[in-house]
């Protein structure tokens, strides 16, 4: 079994381990990080910076055992991994499946089947976040209740 360990945010406000959905493409290159909830849905992000830098720190997201982070890397390498614990300072997971050099790997730790169907989807989420030329935008992510409040205030106001 692969392992590895990921940085958390430790000042997510509440103590909450939390990662970011960052990403995008640049003339250099191209990243991203998605995070999907243990049904491989959208998890509820606590903060959402109102001005996002290109390719950077989009929606900052509670993580917890059993969620998914998909990373695509350089030239579309992806690996899906799978919370499997977490510390004060990081959060270890396990390689679920790999794609690199134009296939996919066999599964390294089983997951459900309906769970992989919708993964497919986050991966493509992922794919399109990692190609997004500087990329500004939240991919796979449901913005929390009080954005969605201060959205409709701004809306309401003008």
């Amino acid at each position: 079994m692969i392992r590895k360990e990921f940085s958390i945010v430790p000042s997510s406000g509440g103590g909450i381990p939390c990662m970011w959905e960052e990403g995008g493409a640049t003339d250099e290159g191209s990243f991203a990080v998605i995070i999907a909830d243990q049904a491989g849905g959208k998890p509820t992000a606590i903060y959402i910076p109102r001005i996002k830098q290109p390719c950077g720190q989009h929606a900052l997201v509670p993580v917890r055992p059993g969620y998914f982070i998909v990373e695509v890397g350089l030239m579309g390498v992806t690996q899906i991994w799978r919370v499997i614990d977490m510390a004060e300072a990081h959060i270890t997971a396990e390689l679920v499946q790999e794609y690199a050099c134009g296939r996919w790997s066999n599964l390294y730790a089983p997951i459900n089947e309906s769970v992989n169907k919708r993964m497919n989807e986050v991966i493509e989420v992922a794919w399109k976040k990692a190609n997004d030329h500087n990329c500004r935008e939240v991919y796979w992510v449901t913005a929390p209740r009080c954005y969605n409040k201060q959205v409709e205030q701004v809306i309401s106001t003008d």
